[in-house]
């Protein structure tokens, strides 16, 4: 799967010890489009790190487990079968992305849905063997100009193909 990452910082490795430092998510995970021009964007006009814009030009491993959160989990079947062993109970019996900590959140006491929450569930995901989460935004997208989102846990799992220098 080919990606697109916007951003003024200039690297040879992604990492993600400076959540925050971009647009302003601040999971510790990284964000990617699916299309050039929505990343390229992305580095010119929300890049908060000082110097020219870049689009690195990535691809996703094969062997990535991809959780895609437009389709329902028991369709997506290597997916189901990684949350539903690793998983409490109360997690892997969901249907959808969308309500999928839905209970370990009233079961824990737990109701504010927060950075540190997306966190949370994104390392829960990553113990289970999830890789990747596309459309992640869902319908908060901009779809003329960023297109899907898809946040990656692993980063052994990106490999930068090409680094784009963007001149204005």
């Amino acid at each position: 799967m080919k990606l697109f990452h916007g951003t003024r910082a200039n690297f040879t490795k992604f990492s993600v010890d400076y959540p925050g430092t971009g647009e302003g998510g601040r999971i510790h995970a990284i964000w990617f489009t699916d299309n050039f021009k929505g990343a390229k964007n992305h580095a010119l006009l929300y890049a908060r790190q000082p110097g020219p814009g870049r689009v690195y030009e990535c691809e996703l491993s094969d062997d990535a487990l991809i959780l895609k959160t437009d389709i329902p989990l028991y369709e997506q079947i290597a997916v189901y079968k990684a949350i539903s062993t690793h998983l409490p109970v109360s997690i892997s019996v969901q249907k959808y992305y969308d309500h999928l900590f839905g209970d370990y959140h009233r079961l824990s006491g737990k109701f504010n849905h927060h950075s540190n929450d997306e966190d949370l569930h994104n390392n829960i995901l990553m113990s289970a063997g999830i890789d990747a989460i596309h459309d992640y935004e869902g319908s908060w997208t901009d779809p003329y100009l960023h297109g899907s989102t898809t946040v990656v846990l692993s980063l052994e799992k990106i490999k930068i193909l090409e680094i784009h220098e963007l001149f204005c």
